[in-house]
């Protein structure tokens, strides 16, 4: 009976050893699952903050191309402007060079007015020594009527 009744001492204290190994096998399988999450949450949250980050580099790049373009934009029709400028003035500078070559015809024209004129400006001395001589002759006339 005395191995029985060890027998029993025995198989109670296991028994009662059994939930208390039992409960400390939960803890600390408890404890293993709790390090496990947090350590997902750490690694979800250290990721969720990469993304943020990168969301902002993004967003900020996404604003200096848009200035870029709205800058490139307004430079492209600024320059349209200048060639449409330039356009026009060369669309003037050629009726000006189309007048320009009417002009060749000036010194020609010149040329003849200078000689025509030349040939007045002797005509206008030669009846202007005519008059000188002819003035002279009235005056004889003029003194022979008087003297008589």
């Amino acid at each position: 009976m005395i191995e029985a009744d060890r027998f029993r001492a025995e198989h109670s204290e296991v028994a009662l050893r059994q939930p208390q190994q039992r409960k400390a096998e939960m803890n600390e399988l408890a404890h293993k699952f709790e390090a496990a999450v947090g350590q997902i949450v750490e690694t979800v949250t250290s990721a969720s903050t990469e993304r943020e980050a990168s969301a902002a580099a993004l967003t900020s790049t996404a604003e200096r191309s848009l200035n870029l373009a709205t800058a490139v934009a307004s430079a492209s029709e600024e320059a349209s402007t200048n060639v449409q400028s330039v356009a026009s003035a060369a669309k003037e500078m050629t009726s000006s060079v189309n007048e320009i070559g009417h002009i060749n015809y000036v010194p020609r024209g010149a040329t003849e007015t200078e000689s025509a004129s030349t040939n007045v400006l002797a005509g206008a001395h030669s009846l202007s020594d005519e008059s000188s001589r002819l003035m002279v002759e009235v005056d004889r006339v003029l003194e022979s009527v008087r003297a008589a």
